[in-house]
């Protein structure tokens, strides 16, 4: 009921009042060139666009990063994590996503990195022929 009257006075005083920025989950991708993040959340943009007053950054860890962001809107951020880039962290298998705007830090919402070689190998297949000398298994 609080929120119904809350959103009837915006509508009545004709405000557009912004809830702050927040990240509520994100979606990962692993390809052949990285790892794909989406980050969802809600004011993502600030104020609006970028521009010199304005600084949106991302955040790997709580550091500002110098990974691509290919998109970033009001509801979504997707970056790209590429090996290289993955490597500066140590291989840690879990990295901490969040966004700088203006300065002022979101939540920040685990990335799990496969810090393999290949992750993707071929599973262990069992061999064909068992050995000769192994024991028989007792009935």
């Amino acid at each position: 009921m609080e929120r119904t009257m809350h959103l009837i006075q915006v509508y009545a005083d004709g405000q557009n009042l912004k809830q702050p920025p927040q990240l509520h989950y994100l979606v990962q991708n692993e390809g052949k060139g990285g790892l794909t993040v989406t980050l969802f959340g809600q004011s993502l943009r600030g104020t609006g666009e970028p521009s010199d007053k304005d600084k949106f950054q991302l955040a790997i860890n709580h550091q500002p990063s110098a990974a691509p962001v290919e998109l970033w809107t009001d509801q979504m951020v997707m970056f790209s994590l590429d090996p290289a880039l993955m490597a500066k962290y140590n291989g840690s298998p879990r990295l901490w996503a969040s966004l700088l705007l203006n300065g002022q830090e979101t939540n920040a919402l685990p990335v799990t990195v496969d810090a393999r070689e290949n992750p993707k190998e071929a599973p262990v297949e069992a061999p064909k022929e068992l050995p000769e000398n192994m024991p028989k298994a007792k009935s």
